[in-house]
């Protein structure tokens, strides 16, 4: 099991989540929970770093761990701002599909989406154009249906709240600490 420091950005402000892979016991990727059933959120790499010590874990950085840029996702939802691009949506998607599997004996409304649209998700992976697999000199640009954007915002409407909710939205407190002097 590997621990990993996951970025995001919601109302203009910088957050910290711990992103757990390879986990052989639950078999699927997630965030670290509280036992009030909440996704741990911390406002610096500092008081991730208070945390890690306390609980002895170890948490690296990730070189394929992108900023997770809620805004974005939040102002073409709300504002009807240009539709962010494939990575954003991609990153946006794959972080609310951990956050479901954080807490797999509660079912949400994007877990039951996240199952149901794998052809969207599909396109969505192909517009990223991955180097790895997008052959060279060649690029899919994806063209959107008019009842496929709809069905991605209802996605990312869903995922948007299951994050807001698993998160409380509120950062964790800093971690206290016994006066050892």
């Amino acid at each position: 099991m590997e621990h990993f420091v996951f970025p995001y950005i919601l109302n203009s402000k910088i957050g910290y989540l711990i992103w757990i892979s390879n986990d052989e016991d639950s078999k699927k990727d997630h965030f670290v929970t509280n036992d009030c059933g909440k996704v741990l959120t911390f406002v610096s790499l500092d008081d991730l770093k208070h945390f890690e010590n306390h609980r002895g874990l170890t948490v690296t950085a990730s070189p394929e761990t992108r900023l997770l840029n809620l805004d974005a996702i939040a102002d073409w939802l709300s504002k009807n701002e240009e539709m962010p691009e494939c990575g954003v949506l991609l990153n946006a998607w794959n972080a609310f599909s951990d956050v479901s599997s954080s807490f797999p004996e509660e079912p949400t409304p994007f877990a039951e989406m996240n199952f149901a649209h794998k052809p969207i998700y599909e396109k969505l992976f192909w517009g990223c154009n991955l180097p790895a697999v997008t052959p060279a000199g060649e690029r899919f640009d994806p063209i959107w249906s008019v009842a496929e954007v709809e069905s991605l915002k209802s996605i990312f409407g869903a995922g948007l709240d299951l994050f807001i909710a698993s998160t409380g939205h509120r950062y964790q407190e800093p971690f206290p600490f016994p006066d050892l002097g």
